[in-house]
């Protein structure tokens, strides 16, 4: 089976030719195959929103390849089809905000992709009953707490229809009673056999539902493989030194 991400020599430098010249992501290789869950841990500033950005098509290498599910992200004729394989969530959901109603907002991505409408709205009923936030439905999503705003996000992308979802520190706008809401639906898209790429600072997830688990410094991958590997006995100085500091 192939994989639906191929990541080698994964490299994103930014301000190339500049004083500013700096890289965000630097030689990185890994898969992640179909029903995977690949969470990706590090300090903040090591690089892993740039890597989500990779994935999604926002970003393009500088250097190396990444395919998804068989396109490369730097052919500009596959960036559409790429975002829509590959659905993003972002930190802050006040940014992810488009319709005027819950129903609406989720709906703009696939009347943008020219669906039917009968399928649009059957979308946007499947996905939000998925995420328990039907009954929001016809509410203004800036009249929804951070949680539910969160879950919106969640279930706009759901209704592309993507084969990986990306999530980029989805909980960390948010208040820490909002959290345990927005995590339960990611478990249970992740039980229900969805892709998935985490960055994440909640350890105890990425612990519990990921099958791999990524670790990042500066850019490079300093470690990689299962939660009970990474976690229970990681053998880069840096992962130990990290993992004291957050568990």
């Amino acid at each position: 089976m192939e994989p639906i991400l191929q990541v080698q020599h994964l490299t994103h430098t930014y301000s190339v030719g500049t004083p500013f010249q700096r890289s965000a992501v630097e030689d990185m290789s890994f898969d992640v195959y179909e029903g995977g869950f690949l969470g990706v841990i590090g300090h903040t500033g090591s690089g892993k929103s740039t890597l989500a950005k990779q994935i999604n098509a926002i970003l393009t290498p500088t250097d190396g390849t990444l395919y998804v599910d068989g396109m490369d992200v730097r052919d500009e004729k596959n960036i559409w089809e790429v975002r829509k394989t590959a659905g993003m969530v972002f930190q802050n959901p006040d940014n992810q905000i488009i319709g005027q109603v819950v129903e609406e907002d989720v709906g703009f991505g696939p009347e943008n992709l020219g669906v039917p409408t009968k399928e649009i709205w059957e979308r946007v009923e499947e996905s939000l009953k998925a995420v328990g936030m039907y009954e929001y439905r016809k509410y203004s999503p800036n009249k929804l707490s951070g949680g539910q705003k969160q879950r919106v996000a969640i279930v706009r992308a759901l209704a592309m229809e993507p084969d990986v979802m990306l999530f980029d520190e989805p909980t960390s706008a948010l208040d820490p009673e909002m959290v345990g809401e927005v995590l339960d639906v990611m478990k249970r898209l992740a039980a229900d056999g969805m892709t998935m790429v985490v960055v994440t600072h909640e350890m105890g997830f990425a612990r519990e539902v990921g099958d791999r688990v990524l670790f990042m410094d500066e850019g490079i991958i300093m470690e990689q493989g299962t939660p009970a590997e990474v976690f229970g006995n990681p053998q880069n100085p840096r992962t130990q030194d990290f993992l004291k500091k957050v568990l």
